[in-house]
């Protein structure tokens, strides 16, 4: 069904390219955040911002549901005739994530396509690096339209160049635009003092953020939490709070719970950078996360019960994992509590990190990408 919905996309695609491009126009792909708090985010308010002559489309998350009820089914027709129409007729359009019906597109050589993608780096393999089958080959053919890969330093250029299957010279180690933030003590603190205006309870908690990545076989089920929150939770004292924060193809899935005064559900809270740097500690385990929380110069744990399985039987890595993340790695509740009750933490090791995938061009990475993508105008 999926295959058949792309292709009829793109065959409204193909009829709209009679249209004149309009070279004004710009249309944001953004099926992976919700919200304007990650790349296409910041890309968008600079643009404004700076009041650039420009016109604003988008294809978001929740334009890709289908159904007959009638909001569903307006968002439907609206998708297949106007959407697409907005897609032939951009003269630049950027996403952050792989847009399959692209697989069965080709843009007029004037167009600009910009991959942000959403994460900062690479930990475990993802796109062609491990995606096989009739998945692998959309995606590959999606991709070959990227003029742009925007990527967050030459240290990963060689896996987003593989994970993407593009060419080395459409890959751009300039900063990826969200990553600002944290050069922006203003906007630090408004997200600071936003985040303890919706939780002002926990103002003075330690908080421990456990942000999992999704594994392949939990998009369409429940994730399988494997953490002993009660033990974890009783060992602590009651100034520690444990923030949970669900991958975004997972967090539709919400964890229930009975520890409401030590345990937050915070999956659905926009701003993911404000709970970073709300966060005394982050525990995660093969996310990309890393490369934003490193900028704090925290503490990181990796919880990673089922690194033999992940490697061996599912995705893999980039590094040899454990000699390549920037803290201790435990297996266990067990062992996590040890290390958050010993307080051992090497922040050499983090700063060590930071300072070998940091972009070598420092702050203003959103700037240096319009002047990349948006120099003639």
């Amino acid at each position: 069904m999926k295959s058949l919905m792309y292709r009829i996309f793109a065959f409204l695609f193909w009829i709209y390219r009679v249209f004149p491009l309009n070279r004004k126009k710009v249309l944001f792909i953004m099926t992976h955040d919700f919200h304007l708090e990650g790349n296409i985010g910041y890309v968008y308010n600079e643009l404004v911002k700076k009041d650039y002559p420009l016109k604003y489309y988008w294809i978001c998350k929740n334009d890709l549901g289908m159904g007959v009820a009638p909001r569903k089914l307006l968002k439907t027709i609206s998708l297949f005739l106007v959407k697409s129409y907005h897609m032939a007729t951009a003269n630049y359009i950027f996403l952050d994530n792989v847009f399959l019906p692209m697989a069965y597109m080709k843009f007029n050589a004037k167009v600009k396509v910009i991959q942000l993608w959403h994460g900062s780096g690479a930990v475990k393999k993802f796109g062609q690096d491990c995606n096989t089958g009739r998945l692998a080959r959309l995606e590959y053919s999606a991709n070959q339209s990227y003029t742009h890969v925007i990527v967050s330093s030459i240290r990963v250029v060689d896996q987003h160049v593989t994970a993407f299957g593009v060419n080395r010279e459409n890959v751009y180690p300039i900063g990826v635009p969200r990553v600002d933030f944290f050069y922006e003590s203003s906007t630090q603190s408004e997200s600071l003092n936003e985040f303890y205006t919706n939780y002002p309870e926990l103002k003075n908690k330690k908080k421990i953020l456990y942000a999992p990545t999704f594994r392949d076989d939990e998009i369409n089920t429940p994730p399988s939490i494997e953490m002993n929150f009660e033990k974890l939770i009783e060992s602590l004292d009651e100034s520690y709070i444990i923030l949970l924060r669900l991958h975004p193809h997972i967090r539709k899935h919400s964890y229930k719970h009975n520890y409401s005064n030590r345990l937050y559900d915070v999956s659905e809270y926009y701003n993911l950078n404000g709970l970073l740097l709300a966060s005394d500690i982050l525990v995660t385990d093969y996310s990309s996360i890393i490369f934003d929380y490193m900028y704090l110069e925290r503490p990181m744990i990796f919880y990673a019960y089922d690194l033999k399985s992940f490697k061996d039987n599912s995705r893999g890595f980039y590094f040899d994992y454990e000699t390549f993340v920037p803290g201790p790695v435990v297996k266990n509740t067990d062992q996590l509590i040890n290390e958050i009750l010993n307080e051992t933490f090497n922040l050499d090791m983090v700063r060590e990190f930071k300072n070998t995938y940091i972009n070598e061009n420092g702050a203003h990475a959103t700037k240096r990408l319009i002047n990349l993508v948006f120099s003639k105008l």
